[in-house]
C-alpha cells in the first residue's frame, strides 16, 4: 500500500505589531513530505508478527518515525505489531511532519475453520443445567432455541433436533459455524462400554460402567444367536452381572444392557455385545502373594491355573489407580520381580488368566502390597517442643524419625552464627548454664547410618 501525503504545514507568523510590517511564513508551508508504506499482514494464531515499512522523502532528512506511541527512531521499519490502526507520524530535520492512519490486517487464509464444541447428547428435556458451549475461534455470538449467551439449556429449548449458530467477526475476518443437538424426552441414559467376561462354557460375567444416581438398576438380556426371538433372558442387575447360561442353546450369543431409572423408567438397549463360550474351563490365578519387599522392589507371585496358556499381570498405586504398569507372561511362569517402585508406597496387583481357546478367566481380586521405607531418605524431625523452662534451663523434646542413629542438637543465641552443639540418642535433651533473660534459637538434625538430613526450622527460647 502506498499513499502520497500531503505534510501538516507548520504555519509562523510574525504578527506585525507596527503598521506596514510584513508577515512571514516557516518553511513547512513549502516542504511536502512523501510516505510510502508497505504492510505486512499479521496471521493466526500468534497475531502480533505483523509489520510495518515507511518510507520518506522530499523532507530534509533524517527522518524520525512513530507509530501508536512506538518511536521515535531513525528507521522506518516496525515489526511484531497486531492487526490494529495505527497513527503513523513522522518528522523531518526541519521539524516538518506528516501525519496518517494505516491498518495492519489479519491474514483471514491463516484463521482455521470454525468449529463448535463436540456436544455429548442426546440431552434429557427436564434438565435445567446449562451446558457450556465453545468454539475453536473467538470473536463469535451463539444463537438459537434453547441458547442464552454461551450455554445452552436444554429444558427452555425442548424436544426436538435444535440448529446452534456460531457467527461473528474476529479482528476483521468472519466467522461462523453450526451444530445439532438433540434434545429427547426419554431421559433414562443408555449404560456404556459393555462388556463380557467367560468363565466357562456355561458362566459369563456381564460389566459395564455404571450411570450413577439415577439409575435404579439394569436390565441384562442373553439371547442365542440360534434362538434370537428367546428374549425371556433379562433380570434386574447391577455390574458385574454373573449369568449361567443353558446348555441347550447353543455357545453363540449376544449380550445387552438398559437402565432403569426412577418411575420405571427403561433406556433404549446398549448395542449388542457378541460372545462364544467354550468347552474350556479357565480358573484365575488366585490365591496371590507378594514377598521381597524393598523401597522399590517387590515379587509378585500368584497360582498356576490348569488350563492357563498366559497370564496378564497389572500393578499400580493405590493413590493412582489409572497409573497401570502391565505385562504378559507365557505359562507356567508365576512370578515376576518388578522395580522403579516407589519407597513407603501402597500398591496393588492383579492377574488375569487366558486359557485355551482365548477364553479368558478375569482378573483376579487386587493384592494389596507396600514397599519399604528407603533408609537413606534421613528425615529432621517433624515437631520440636519445649519443656521445663527455668531461668538458665530447658528441656527440648522432638518426635523420632525412623532410621536416625542419634540426633544433633545444635543452640545459639539469636542472630549469632556459633553454636554449641549437643548430641543424643534419645529423643531429649536438657540444656543447662544459659544466660537468664537471653533470647535462643534451636534446630535438631538427624543422624542416619549413611548420612544425615537437614536441620528442623529454628525454634526461639
Amino acid at each position: 500500500m502506498k499513499f502520497l501525503l500531503k505534510s501538516i504545514f507548520l504555519l509562523a507568523l510574525w504578527l506585525p505589531l507596527l503598521w506596514g510590517h510584513t508577515a512571514v511564513f516557516s518553511q513547512c508551508e513549502t516542504t511536502v513530505i512523501k510516505l510510502e508504506i508497505t504492510t505486512t499482514q499479521a496471521t493466526f494464531p500468534a497475531e502480533n508478527n505483523g509489520g510495518l515499512n515507511i518510507i520518506a522523502s522530499d523532507g530534509e532528512p533524517p527522518y524520525n518515525y512513530s507509530i501508536n506511541g512506538i518511536g521515535p527512531k531513525t528507521d522506518g521499519s516496525f515489526t511484531d505489531l497486531a492487526p490494529l490502526e495505527y497513527t503513523i507520524i513522522v518528522t523531518d530535520a526541519n521539524g516538518c511532519f506528516a501525519e496518517t492512519t494505516v491498518v495492519v490486517q489479519l491474514d483471514c487464509n491463516t484463521v482455521p475453520a470454525v468449529a463448535i464444541n463436540k456436544l455429548d447428547g442426546p440431552f434429557c428435556v427436564t434438565s435445567t443445567a446449562p451446558i457450556l458451549l465453545g468454539a475453536n475461534v473467538p470473536g463469535g455470538n451463539f444463537s438459537g432455541q434453547g441458547v442464552s449467551g454461551s450455554t445452552f439449556v436444554p429444558s427452555e429449548a425442548g424436544v426436538g433436533s435444535h440448529l446452534i449458530r456460531y457467527e461473528g467477526n474476529y479482528k476483521g475476518c468472519n466467522v461462523s459455524a453450526t451444530t445439532t443437538v438433540e434434545v429427547t424426552n426419554k431421559c433414562c441414559p443408555i449404560p456404556k462400554n459393555v462388556k463380557v467376561i467367560i468363565v466357562d462354557a456355561t458362566n459369563i460375567a456381564v460389566t459395564w460402567d455404571d450411570i450413577g444416581f439415577v439409575a435404579l438398576g439394569y436390565t441384562v438380556e442373553y439371547v442365542p444367536i440360534a434362538f434370537p426371538l428367546d428374549s425371556d433372558n433379562d433380570f434386574f442387575a447391577n455390574s458385574p452381572a454373573n449369568i449361567v447360561l443353558p446348555t441347550d442353546k447353543g455357545n453363540k450369543w449376544i449380550a445387552r444392557v438398559r437402565t432403569v431409572c426412577d418411575g420405571d423408567e427403561l433406556s433404549d438397549f446398549s448395542a449388542d455385545v457378541p460372545f462364544q463360550t467354550s468347552v474350556t474351563s479357565c480358573n484365575p490365578a488366585s490365591p496371590l502373594s507378594v514377598t521381597n519387599l524393598s523401597p522399590t522392589t517387590a515379587l509378585l507371585n500368584w497360582t498356576l491355573a490348569p488350563n492357563g496358556v498366559s497370564y496378564r499381570i497389572e500393578y499400580y498405586p493405590v493413590a493412582k489407580p489409572g497409573d497401570v504398569q502391565s505385562t504378559v507372561l507365557p505359562h507356567p511362569t508365576n512370578s515376576i520381580n518388578i522395580s522403579n517402585l516407589i519407597a513407603d508406597t501402597e500398591y496393588e496387583f492383579r492377574v488375569l488368566t487366558t486359557c485355551e481357546e482365548g477364553v479368558e478367566s478375569g482378573f483376579t481380586f487386587p493384592q494389596k502390597f507396600k514397599t519399604s521405607k528407603d533408609l537413606n531418605d534421613c528425615q529432621p524431625p517433624k515437631t520440636v517442643t519445649l519443656s521445663d523452662l527455668r531461668q538458665n534451663s530447658v528441656r527440648i523434646d522432638w518426635t523420632p524419625v525412623e532410621g536416625a542413629f542419634r540426633y544433633e542438637i545444635c543452640l545459639r543465641k539469636k542472630n549469632q552464627i556459633d553454636c554449641r552443639i549437643e548430641r543424643s540418642e534419645v529423643t531429649n535433651f536438657t540444656f543447662t548454664d544459659l544466660e537468664s533473660d537471653t533470647e535462643y534459637e534451636v534446630t535438631i538434625l538427624t543422624i542416619c547410618t549413611s548420612t544425615n538430613s537437614t536441620p528442623t526450622e529454628k525454634k526461639r527460647i
